[in-house]
C-alpha cells in the first residue's frame, strides 16, 4: 500500500520547481505542520526563514525532535517529518511565521506556519486539532457559533503573511486545519483572494448552510479541493457544497481520519467511487442529533460536556486517558449534576453512535 511515507521514497528526489506542486505534497505539508516549531521558526510574518532541513536539526539541538502529538496524530509523524526534511523535495523548503496559540478564556485552538515553496509560492498549513480539551470544545462551538476563534486567526494570519511575502498562494490543512483552510480563503480580502490557486481541505468539517450559499464562498469555489477517506466522519460535518473526492484507505471507520492510512499512486490520492455505509449512516445519526437540537440548546450541551470534562482536571485527552479509571470515576460524579434534559441530550447521542456497532457499518 503506497501512502505518504512510500511517496518520500519515490518522489522525494524532485525539487518541487522541477516536478510541480501536487495534492499530495499538501497532505504532506498539512502533516508536517502539526510538529511544534516553537523557538525554531520566528513568529513574525515573513521573517527569519529556515530550512526544513534545518529546522529539524535545530529541533534535535534542543532534544524537541521526538514530540508527543497526542492522540490524533501517530507517533510515526516525527520520522514522517524527519525524513521528509532528508529529501531533496522538501528539505529545502523554507518555514516562516510559526504560530502556535491555546486561549482557554477565548475557547481557541490555532496553529499555523507558511511554506515558501521553490518555485516562490507559498503553501500556509493550519494545525488540526490538536490533543487539547479547548481544542475539541471549539469544534463542537462550529455547530452553533460562525466564526469560532480560530477561523478569525486564520484570516489574519493570512492577511498578515500575504501582505509580507509575495507569491501565489495555496492553503491547506487535516482535519479542523482543512476548514480553517477554507474559511480564511472565502474571507480574505479581493486582492489576496487573486493570489490563491488552491486550498485544501483534508478530511475537515464543512460549513453551515448559510456560509456556502454566500456569494464569497461560491465566487473561489473551483479553487477549493476537498478529501475525505471512504469511511470519514469528521469530513462530513456541516455542509460541503464544494465537489469533495472520496479517498481509499488502508484503515477502517475512523481510523481513516489517519492521513498516513490514505492510498495514493504517484501523484494523486486512489480515488473510491463512494463513501462507505458507516460514513453515511455516521453522518446520518449525527445529522439528526444536531437537527434535534436548537442552536442554544447545542451550545448548553457543549458547556455541560466540557464541563464535565475539565471536571478531571485534565488539560488534554491524553491527561483523562492516563488518568483512566481516576477520570471516569469525577467523570460520572460530574455528570449527577447536570440537568436531566441536558443529559437526555448527551446520552441520546451516545446511544445513537452505539449503533454503529454493526460489523456492515465498520468498513
Amino acid at each position: 500500500m503506497n501512502n505518504i511515507s512510500s511517496y518520500l521514497d519515490w518522489r522525494g528526489d524532485l525539487s518541487i520547481k522541477t516536478d510541480g506542486f501536487n495534492e499530495v505534497d499538501n497532505l504532506v505539508l498539512s502533516v508536517i505542520a502539526y510538529m511544534d516549531f516553537t523557538s525554531v521558526v520566528p513568529s513574525e510574518a515573513g521573517k527569519g526563514g529556515i530550512t526544513l532541513r534545518d529546522a529539524l536539526l535545530r529541533l534535535h539541538e534542543l532534544k524537541m525532535d521526538h514530540q508527543n502529538l497526542g492522540l490524533m496524530m501517530p507517533d510515526i509523524t516525527n520520522d514522517f517529518v524527519k525524513r521528509a526534511a532528508e529529501t531533496k523535495r522538501f528539505g529545502d523548503i523554507k518555514l516562516y511565521s510559526y504560530v502556535d496559540k491555546i486561549d482557554e478564556q477565548l475557547e481557541m485552538q490555532f496553529s499555523a506556519i507558511t511554506f515558501l515553496l521553490p518555485d516562490k509560492s507559498l503553501f500556509i498549513a493550519f494545525r488540526g486539532t490538536d490533543d487539547s480539551i479547548v481544542g475539541w470544545k471549539e469544534n463542537f462551538n462550529m455547530s452553533f457559533a460562525s466564526p469560532v476563534p480560530a477561523q478569525v486567526a486564520a484570516v489574519e494570519y493570512l492577511t498578515d503573511v500575504a501582505y509580507s511575502m509575495r507569491g501565489r498562494i495555496r492553503l491547506g490543512g487535516h482535519s479542523k486545519g482543512g476548514n480553517l483552510a477554507i474559511w480564511a480563503t472565502v474571507n480574505s480580502p479581493m486582492r489576496i483572494k487573486r493570489r490563491i490557486v488552491g486550498a485544501y481541505n483534508n478530511d475537515g468539517p464543512g460549513f453551515e448552510e448559510k456560509i456556502t450559499e454566500r456569494a464569497e464562498y461560491k465566487e473561489v469555489s473551483d479553487r477549493l479541493y476537498t478529501f475525505v477517506p471512504e469511511s470519514s466522519v469528521v469530513g462530513m460535518l456541516l455542509e460541503h457544497t464544494e465537489d469533495y473526492e472520496v479517498v481509499k484507505s488502508s484503515q477502517t471507520a475512523l481510523f481513516q481520519h489517519d492521513p498516513f492510512s490514505w492510498e495514493l499512486i504517484g501523484t494523486e490520492f486512489i480515488k473510491a467511487t463512494d463513501r462507505s455505509s458507516f460514513s453515511k449512516h455516521t453522518d446520518t445519526v449525527l445529522r439528526a442529533w444536531i437537527g434535534s437540537l436548537s442552536p442554544e440548546e447545542r451550545q448548553h450541551s457543549t458547556e455541560v460536556l466540557f464541563n464535565v470534562l475539565e471536571s478531571t482536571g485534565a488539560k488534554t485527552l491524553s491527561d483523562i486517558t492516563d488518568g483512566k479509571l481516576k477520570s471516569l470515576g469525577t467523570i460520572l460524579k460530574s455528570l449527577n449534576t447536570v440537568d436531566k434534559q441536558t443529559k437526555d441530550n448527551l446520552f441520546l447521542l451516545v446511544r445513537k453512535m452505539l449503533e454503529l456497532d454493526k460489523i456492515s457499518l465498520w468498513k
